[in-house]
């Protein structure tokens, strides 16, 4: 519900702006992409580095377990 608010303030704000409504979908629609490949590369990057990242003892106070289901609520979403 809060994605389709944020989706139609900017609908909003581009019709204000005289940007036509495809250019403005379009935008948005791209950015979608990107945010989503970064935040998964970003993921990856640090499942496979980060040694001990979902141990039981973490050295560095990271939770895992909320990571995997943001993780995977992402993906699915």
């Amino acid at each position: 519900m809060g994605q389709g608010l944020i989706f139609v303030q900017d609908m909003k704000l581009g019709h204000y702006m005289k940007l036509p409504p495809r250019s403005t979908f379009f935008a948005q629609f791209i950015a979608t992409i990107v945010t989503c490949l970064v935040q998964m590369g970003t993921k990856t990057l640090l499942f496979q580095h980060v040694p001990g990242i979902c141990d039981d003892v973490r050295s560095d106070s990271l939770t895992c377990d909320l990571t995997k289901t943001f993780f995977t609520s992402t993906v699915i979403w």
